[in-house]
C-alpha cells in the first residue's frame, strides 16, 4: 500500500490493521512490515529509539514494500511532528490531545509548510494523516469539539477520527 491509498482508506473510515514497534531494530521492523499489516507504527513517545533509529525504521518499512510507516510522536510539538514526516512517516499519531485548539495545532503542524511558521522540508511526505490520541479524562469531556477539527483538505462534515472508549 502506498501513502495515497493509506490516506484514502483512513479518510473513508475503513478498518486498517497495524503493528506497533518500540525497539530500535530495523531488520525486525522490515520483517514485520512485510507480514501484511496495513501500517507499522513507531512509538516515538515510549519507544527505545531516537531520530536516527526512527529514520532507519521508516526506511526499513518502505523497503518491505507492503505497509506504510506511522510515528507516534512524543508530544504535540511542531518540531517533532515535522521531523517524523520529514523522515518519511505517512502520518503521525499525536498523544494527549485535550482540546480542539490542541487538535488544530497538531493538524497545522502536519501540513507543509505549517501555517504562519518557518518553512521546513517535507522531504518525503506531502499529504500526511494526522491522528489524535485522546487519553486524558479532561479531553473526553471535549471530544466532540476536538474530533470536529478538520484539515484544510477535509470536506465539510467528515470527521478526522472516532472517539476511543
Amino acid at each position: 500500500m502506498n501513502a495515497a491509498e493509506f490516506a484514502a482508506r483512513v479518510r473513508s473510515r475503513q478498518t486498517l490493521v497495524g503493528y506497533w514497534v518500540a525497539l530500535d531494530s530495523p531488520t525486525s521492523t522490515e520483517r514485520i512490515a512485510g507480514l501484511g499489516y496495513d501500517y507499522v507504527s513507531l512509538d516515538g513517545q515510549h519507544g527505545l529509539f531516537g531520530y536516527s533509529g526512527m529514520l532507519a525504521a521508516l526506511t526499513a518499512i518502505d523497503a518491505a514494500g507492503r505497509a506504510v510507516g506511522m510515528v507516534r510522536v512524543a508530544a504535540n510539538d511542531l518540531t517533532q511532528i515535522g521531523r517524523a514526516l520529514d523522515a518519511g512517516a505517512v502520518g503521525v499519531i499525536v498523544p494527549l490531545v485535550n482540546s480542539a485548539e490542541e487538535a488544530a495545532a497538531a493538524v497545522a503542524a502536519s501540513r507543509y509548510p505549517p501555517p504562519a511558521k518557518a518553512a521546513t522540508s517535507r522531504a518525503r511526505q506531502t499529504d500526511p494523516v494526522a491522528s489524535m490520541s485522546i487519553v486524558v479524562s479532561n479531553a473526553v469531556k471535549h471530544r466532540n469539539a476536538t474530533l470536529s477539527t478538520r484539515s484544510p483538505r477535509s470536506s465539510p462534515g467528515r470527521r478526522r477520527a472516532s472517539p476511543s472508549r
